[in-house]
């Protein structure tokens, strides 16, 4: 499922972190999330979990991955920068480490 109907989905009784959550690309490629960054009227705010995230999604607020969105291999970054373009639709929740709780 996209990221996007992931944020859409009733947050859950154990978060996790965002990091915690296995993705990947269009083309097939690793990715991991590290947070999402919100603007609000009271400033940005970066939810580094998921059930923030989804709590930010709820209230109509858009997110952007910034730097926080990152090529990975054997859950180690292999390349960063900056996702600029729309990229809800276009990054794949394919699973989860649950390890990685909250």
């Amino acid at each position: 499922m996209s990221l996007r109907e992931y944020l859409i989905q009733s947050p859950s009784q154990t978060d996790m972190s965002l990091r915690s959550l296995t993705l990947c690309s269009k083309s097939g490629a690793t990715l991991l999330l590290e947070g999402l960054t919100f603007k609000g009227s009271e400033g940005e705010f970066v939810a580094r979990t998921v059930n923030t995230a989804k709590e930010h999604f709820a209230k109509g607020l858009e997110p952007w991955a910034g730097w926080n969105l990152h090529y990975a291999k054997g859950g180690k970054i292999t390349a960063g920068f900056a996702w600029e373009k729309p990229f809800l639709d276009e990054v794949f929740v394919i699973g989860s480490d649950e390890s990685f709780r909250a």
